[in-house]
């Protein structure tokens, strides 16, 4: 699923993503992970793919709240929730979807316990920092992931889901929210 974000929506995932980057630290500060990573560039990818699944879903449900964009709020369920269920939303550059090292469908442990007791949906997309076009690609519940997934290091400890067979579709998932 292709969308295609607005000049408006562009300027304003820019600014979220500075935001985010000031809120953390600053530009390659420790930021709120584990590695010193927080850079705009990155943030942005995020909040793209953020913005992109929230606009998914508002054209097909009523219920959809982006949780996203207060980040200072600690008690905030999820990047997005729609009819009760916790959605949270991975993004990467498209060249890292399909690298031959691929960086597809990894989510860090520690942010993969929290999303388990959540009973979170994952969302993964593609982004790039310099465009408009943001691609869903498809979804998997967070215990599938911690069940199904491979330990691996890359520039941060992760939990792989190896297999694309193991993905869901994006039908699927609307069949899932109802």
């Amino acid at each position: 699923m292709l969308i295609f974000l607005s000049d408006d929506e562009l300027a304003w995932c820019e600014r979220h993503a500075r935001d985010l980057v000031d809120f953390y630290g600053g530009e390659k500060s420790q930021g709120s992970g584990t590695y010193k990573h927080n850079k705009v560039s990155g943030n942005l990818v995020g909040v793209k793919g953020e913005l992109a699944v929230t606009r998914w879903l508002q054209g097909r449900f009523k219920q959809v709240t982006s949780n996203y964009t207060s980040f200072t709020d600690s008690s905030r369920r999820g990047d997005i929730t729609c009819n009760g269920h916790v959605i949270e939303v991975k993004s990467i550059r498209p060249r890292q979807w399909s690298s031959l090292r691929t960086l597809r469908r990894m989510v860090p442990p520690r942010q993969l316990e929290k999303y388990v007791r959540a009973n979170a949906i994952v969302v993964w997309a593609t982004a790039d920092p310099g465009g408009r076009r943001v691609q869903l690609k498809g979804w998997n519940r967070a215990r599938e992931i911690q069940a199904k997934g491979k330990k691996v290091k890359t520039v941060c400890e992760n939990v792989w889901l190896q297999h694309d067979q193991d993905m869901h579709t994006l039908d699927s998932l609307l069949e899932h929210l109802k």
